[in-house]
């Protein structure tokens, strides 16, 4: 007989009800509340965003969104500009079937990349800014934690490693 890792005593079970209340705990509370303003220059140059219209447009809104929650992170009067110069999103878009392409991703050498421009403001005052290439090649040999299947998993999460380490090095 399989083990049952839907039942509440499961040690899997077990493992994610203490892995989702360390994400609630890690939370931010009520003195963050900074903003986030993305910028994306010449899309339709970018490297890999989709080749479909519908495509670019719901994966540009994908990146707006997600990008957008940052704000969160950031102090309240902390402004974070971000303006991406290029973009190459995880695996390739093939053609299949009525669908005009669909992304397959299979952890050679497809993995994301952008250039983005970034500037920190603090009030009114800049206090940092700078230029950033990056790339996580060894994205697909790397764990994914929630779904797999959801859009841009691994690009959201190269910008969050960066956002991750950004925020220690130059926030208060």
């Amino acid at each position: 007989m399989r083990p049952d890792h839907t039942h509440p005593c499961s040690p899997l079970a077990r493992r994610l009800g203490a892995a989702t209340l360390l994400a609630a705990l890690a939370l931010p509370t009520g003195s963050h509340a900074g903003e986030v303003a993305v910028v994306f220059t010449q899309a339709q140059r970018y490297t890999d965003i989709g080749f479909a219209p519908a495509t670019r447009e719901r994966n540009l809104s994908t990146l707006q969104e997600h990008l957008s929650r940052w704000g969160q992170r950031l102090p309240k009067d902390a402004r974070l500009e971000l303006e991406f110069l290029d973009v190459d999103l995880a695996g390739v878009e093939r053609p299949l079937g009525r669908e005009p392409f669909v992304r397959v991703i299979d952890g050679r050498v497809d993995g994301p990349r952008m250039t983005l421009r970034w500037t920190l403001w603090e009030g009114s005052t800049v206090t940092a800014s700078g230029q950033e290439q990056l790339s996580d090649l060894g994205f697909f040999h790397r764990l994914v934690l929630g779904d797999r299947n959801r859009p841009l998993v691994y690009d959201l999460r190269l910008l969050d490693d960066w956002f991750r380490g950004f925020t220690q090095q130059r926030l208060r």
